[in-house]
């Protein structure tokens, strides 16, 4: 199955799969490229049909993730539906919403009682006039989904297995410029605009093959005198190289005729 230009990666995995559950097809791991694993699919294909997803997961660019009060250093505790900010305050607020986009996300507060106090609050926030941090959270499962990814990725061993997937990538490239280069109208080779493939076969001069295949314009036109002319004096606009060499071409000429 291959999706169209309009549909985004992410969108397509779960029609791959179930595709591939309805012909017992099921990997039980499935290497994708950049553009197909998100927490919710990771979570999802494993959960309904056994298969380990694996694939570059997007970076996480908020502004609150690095730093000594990024994300990543507050301490969740799920089953309690508490965090703990790395000076030691514990969170007074854990609500279940919805993103912007519709995602389930549970929305962590502090008490702006203990947050104002605090000498790192400036850091901790990004609002010049915020008085206490807030932090939204994937839900459990996809939250540890994407940490285990995103620290496995980090590792030579895994990066190693994922050339798996470059090579695969260059095996369909390769075939599928050899494919577009087949006219089906003509039964003829061409060379695809842009590709510069090495499955394409390189075309021969017209002169030397008339019957070429590649060639689909008209017949070139038979030469004149003016194809023999030599140039022409600037100054004078006559040519350099005077009566005998017009008369070599008008023998030719005659002669062709």
């Amino acid at each position: 199955m291959r999706p169209e230009a309009t549909v985004p990666d992410n969108v397509m995995a779960e029609k791959i799969h179930a595709g591939l559950a309805e012909r017992e097809c099921l990997p039980g791991e499935h290497w994708v490229d950049a553009g197909y694993p998100t927490a919710a699919q990771i979570v999802s294909v494993r959960t309904e049909h056994g298969v380990d997803l694996q694939g570059p997961m997007a970076a996480n660019t908020a502004a609150s993730v690095g730093g000594p009060f990024g994300q990543d250093a507050f301490t969740i505790d799920w089953d309690r539906e508490q965090v703990t900010c790395p000076n030691g305050t514990i969170s007074t607020q854990w609500h279940h919403r919805h993103s912007q986009q519709g995602l389930p996300v549970i929305r962590v507060r502090f008490s702006p009682a203990d947050c104002r106090p605090c000498p790192h609050l400036r850091e901790c926030v990004n609002s010049s006039t915020a008085e206490r941090r807030e932090i939204n959270l994937r839900r459990r499962d996809e939250h540890e989904a994407v940490h285990k990814a995103r620290a496995e990725q980090r590792t030579d061993a895994w990066k190693e297995r994922y050339k798996i997937r470059a090579g695969v990538e260059g095996t369909v490239s390769k075939a599928s410029d050899a494919a577009a280069c087949a006219d089906p109208a003509t039964k003829a080779w061409r060379r695809p605009p842009s590709s510069t493939s090495s499955l394409a076969p390189r075309s021969t001069s017209p002169a030397s093959t008339p019957t070429s295949p590649t060639h689909h314009g008209p017949a070139p036109a038979p030469a004149t005198s003016h194809d023999f002319a030599p140039p022409s004096n600037s100054s004078t606009g006559r040519s350099n190289q005077g009566p005998k060499f017009t008369n070599s071409v008008r023998a030719a000429a005659g002669a062709s005729a």
